[in-house]
């Protein structure tokens, strides 16, 4: 299954997960001491988790319609911006829908994340009952085995940091930060979601400060500076591969598991 498709990842693993409930109700798993079958049911009980993240995939589509429709509408002569037939100034409209897709996005990425931890059982989970883990924290090492973190930062540490960079900037910040304003201009234009030059260079060396992985060239980095919305969608697009990733991981260990025991 192609790790682009994380809805289809989810509904994999839901799948999955009952199919480990159903060997833990066989005559094999009903034979298991108490513990292990009390491991197995909580994490058989996160399968609310993925529930949850795919109902969050249709909040997130809208928010991504709502920027495209917004792009479209900001290189109109004399363009109106209007929230909920409110209408606004452009600096306002152009926050507000950040806010809304970097929301949509993360909103998503954490429930998987504290989904899959619970599955995975690691150390920093058990000890931690009461954390709610960030995708970020995958990354880390916090909450996958097999040196699993390793292929993550190396393969998606760019994506998920500069995408949790992106995220953090405007919900904590909204549009300046500090002595950094976010856009490079405040009136509607083809231009008017380049991120400001300063600004970047921030968001570059704060992305770089998070992982050790492949970093893009300058000239890349140069043109991922035009589009703040479109450098965030693409990074995102690496981070639902990642999620795709940390959910199967998850819940095929966890099977695993299951049919090792009870066979």
């Amino acid at each position: 299954m192609p790790l682009t498709d994380l809805e289809a990842h989810l509904r994999a693993a839901m799948q999955t997960l009952d199919r480990v409930a159903t060997g833990l109700a066989s005559t094999a798993g009903q034979q298991l001491p108490s513990r292990s079958k009390d491991l197995f049911s909580e994490a058989i009980a996160r399968r609310n988790y993925f529930a949850n993240a795919i109902q969050l995939l249709e909040f997130r589509r809208h928010a991504h319609r709502a920027i495209d429709e917004f792009r479209a509408l900001m290189v109109q002569p004399n363009p109106v911006f209007r929230i909920n037939e409110v209408q606004v100034d452009f600096p306002v409209a152009r926050l507000m829908l950040f806010q809304s897709m970097a929301c949509s996005n993360w909103a998503l990425y954490d429930t998987i994340a504290v989904g899959c931890s619970r599955i995975s059982m690691t150390d920093t989970a058990v000890k931690n009952p009461q954390k709610s883990p960030s995708l970020i924290d995958f990354g880390r090492g916090e909450n996958m085995g097999g040196r699993m973190h390793e292929h993550i930062t190396t393969c998606f540490g760019w994506n998920l940091a500069l995408s949790y960079e992106l995220r953090n900037w405007v919900v904590h910040s909204g549009e300046n930060k500090s002595e950094f304003k976010l856009f490079d201009s405040q009136n509607p234009s083809a231009s008017g979601l380049k991120i400001d030059d300063d600004s970047w260079d921030f968001i570059v060396n704060e992305t770089k400060r998070r992982f050790t992985s492949p970093v893009p060239s300058a000239t890349e980095l140069t043109a991922l500076k035009a589009d703040a919305a479109a450098t965030f969608l693409d990074a995102c697009a690496a981070v639902d591969r990642l999620s795709s990733l940390v959910v199967s991981w998850s819940v095929g260990c966890l099977e695993l598991q299951q049919q090792l025991l009870c066979s």
